[in-house]
């Protein structure tokens, strides 16, 4: 996949990285990315839409972008400064937006603060609200620990991070992930190792910093109010933003189209590209988009 990288400063004079994939397409599609992934991520599903514009940034700390001053700065407010930031400086008008995982609640920010921005929107398992009360709803007493658990991930970070490297390293770790369904076997084993190993090397203090305040914050209320166009794809067999958080989402928001995904994971979009392709590229013709 070709692309240009950017770099711009934002308000807080924290350095951005940014990707543009198919610069002189008309259309516009902006990614609001997880957390478990670079734009490389979407390799496979950009590929297959050669006539839009894809443009996506690493949320700072992570990946290409720099840490910020204050460690802390790492909130909703300050990441849509940082794609405010962006949409000024690439002069865009109208978009799509695609969000995957934690980055839900991102794009729900985003479209609460500027819904003249939207055309369209595509949730791949995004989260809306409190992620981790949902995906440990099969173990009620976990999320009673929940801010314990990530003060203590946070106080710890450079363990977990020494750990996660060692694990990953093991020969036979995707063979293992599959075995207990966290990834589904359709997947391409060099490619998810690729995204693995740029995982591993993140600053996990500040990646923990941003998940906790995705797990704090709710948009809820939000979902009610889209009046665009919507489409919403769910993995059967995803832990980390549970089938029935999409099947939620998917009730509160009108004139939305639902994908199920028998036995797709947190990662189904790369598992299965073909499929989550045809059904957006239906979306899109239906929706005139």
């Amino acid at each position: 996949m070709k692309y240009i990288e950017k770099t711009i400063v934002s308000k807080d004079n924290t350095k951005i990285a940014y990707y543009i994939a198919n610069p002189e397409a008309e259309k516009t599609v902006v990614i609001v990315n997880g957390l478990g992934g670079s734009f490389n991520i979407w390799e496979k599903l950009i590929n297959s839409f050669p006539n839009y514009r894809w443009i996506s940034w690493d949320y700072r700390g992570l990946y290409k972008s720099d840490i910020p001053v204050n460690r802390t700065d790492v909130t909703l407010v300050n990441h849509l400064q940082d794609l405010e930031t962006i949409w000024e400086s690439e002069k865009l008008d109208k978009a799509i937006f695609l969000s995957w995982s934690l980055g839900g609640q991102v794009l729900l920010n985003t479209y609460k603060n500027h819904p003249e921005w939207f055309e369209a929107i595509l949730f791949i398992s995004s989260s809306y609200k409190h992620f981790f009360k949902e995906m440990t709803h099969f173990i009620p007493k976990l999320y009673k620990f929940e801010k314990n658990i990530f003060s203590t991930i946070e106080k710890f970070h450079k363990y977990y991070s020494f750990l996660l490297k060692k694990v990953t390293k093991i020969p036979s770790i995707i063979f293992y992930m599959k075995k207990l369904r966290w990834i589904n076997d359709a997947i391409d084993d060099s490619y998810f190792k690729k995204i693995v190993d740029e995982y591993v090397n993140l600053d996990m203090g500040i990646y923990f910093n941003i998940v906790k305040e995705m797990n704090d914050t709710s948009f809820d209320d939000l979902l009610e109010k889209i009046d665009i166009p919507v489409f919403i794809s769910a993995g059967t067999s995803d832990y980390f933003i549970p089938f029935e958080h999409s099947k939620k989402m998917k009730d509160k928001i009108k004139n939305s189209m639902f994908l199920e995904v028998y036995h797709g994971t947190h990662y189904h979009f790369i598992e299965f590209p073909e499929m989550i392709s045809l059904a957006i590229k239906k979306f899109f013709r239906e929706n005139s988009l």
